[in-house]
């Protein structure tokens, strides 16, 4: 009994040494900048809880395809990595897929803090407060960014337009494309946890979700992405039919093979003692049907068709050629003499048809 109170004693201290006691604010945080899942001031973690508490449906994006996402929701990706700056200006900002997902509907909202490709941030030379110049998100009254004073460039603003400036120059760009829009902000800090509840922050955030039936948060961005599997691949690439027909066809083929239909008209796998035997009936059935000299007389002509064939001779130059070819078949002098005329003469007609095989002229 001491024992198991000593144990239980254990189990509840680590607990409270565990659940009990809050990490403090200052703890560094396990997600990176700028990701749903951080505490950290850095990270996003309040966003996701103060939309969640005004009703709206919030999760993270963890898939590198958007099969999943409901159609006319907006992503929000919050500090994703930086790219140099020459090598921006030559990769596309969206894939395929995201750019479709725009057109139907979407918004895809950027909140940056360095480069993305064909999006550029800068540092501006002295600072400035961002000013609003178009009417949209009128709720939003007062922004104040955290860090350096920064400013969005490059071949993406081409077809985009300001909605605020600071020192006249973008630093919230809004660019429609088809049905939807992708919005990109010069300062993650807008969204993150150190800084949501400052200016206006919060109004903003409400007024980038407004109307939209779910809100998503990209962790791929960020490397916390799910890697999809094979199944998921084939669904999304529409190859499971295909792949689900061949397989039928690869059933039936080997149905056919093993299966065939109607009688069989000959074994085809018949031991060859059977071929033997037919060879041996046959020789029993010629020798009671045939005579010697019968029998020779269809051997003879036997070996004109070969040498007619072997040679192309006809008419007196082929009776000759047959005539040389027998009388060339003797006996050799190591053969044991034939006692027999009509084995004799057999034998001497077969050596004259192995001789009109080896030396046909």
């Amino acid at each position: 009994m001491i024992l198991l109170g000593l144990g239980a004693a254990y189990v509840a201290g680590l607990w409270w040494l565990v659940a009990g006691t809050p990490a403090p604010a200052s703890a560094p945080s396990p997600f990176p900048k700028g990701s749903s899942y951080s505490r950290s001031g850095e990270g996003a973690a309040l966003a996701v809880a103060y939309l969640r508490e005004r009703g709206h449906q919030v999760q993270p994006l963890l898939s590198s395809s958007l099969a999943g996402v409901a159609p006319g929701s907006v992503i929000f990706v919050i500090d994703p990595p930086h790219f140099p700056h020459g090598a921006s200006e030559f990769q596309p900002l969206l894939t395929l897929e995201e750019e479709r997902f725009v057109r139907q509907g979407g918004r895809v909202v950027l909140a940056l803090d360095g480069s993305v490709p064909q999006v550029r941030v800068s540092e501006l030379k002295t600072r400035a407060a961002w000013v609003r110049v178009r009417d949209d998100w009128k709720a939003v009254e007062r922004i104040e960014p955290a860090g350096p004073a920064m400013f969005l460039e490059g071949l993406w603003l081409r077809d985009a337009y300001a909605v605020f400036t600071a020192a006249d120059q973008p630093v919230i760009a809004l660019k429609p494309m088809g049905e939807g829009d992708v919005i990109a902000i010069a300062s993650a800090s807008l969204f993150k946890n150190s800084t949501l509840d400052k200016a206006s922050h919060l109004e903003l955030l409400e007024s980038l979700v407004e109307g939209r039936p779910a809100v998503y948060f990209d962790e791929g961005a960020h490397g916390l992405a799910t890697q999809e599997g094979l199944t998921g691949l084939l669904v999304r690439w529409k190859l499971m039919p295909f792949l689900a027909s061949l397989l039928v066809l690869a059933l039936a083929v080997l149905v056919r093979n093993h299966h065939a239909l109607g009688r069989s008209d000959r074994d085809d796998h018949a031991p060859p003692s059977d071929a033997v035997d037919l060879v041996e009936t046959l020789g029993r059935l010629y020798a009671r049907c045939l005579r010697d000299d019968e029998a020779l007389g269809l051997h003879r002509d036997h070996l004109r068709l070969v040498v007619n064939e072997k040679t192309g001779l006809r008419g007196p130059a082929l009776r000759k050629r047959v005539d040389e070819l027998l009388a060339g078949a003797k006996e050799t002098k190591t053969s044991t003499p034939k006692t027999n005329t009509f084995e004799h003469e057999l034998s001497r007609i077969n050596r004259a048809l192995r001789r009109a095989h080896e030396h046909p002229r």
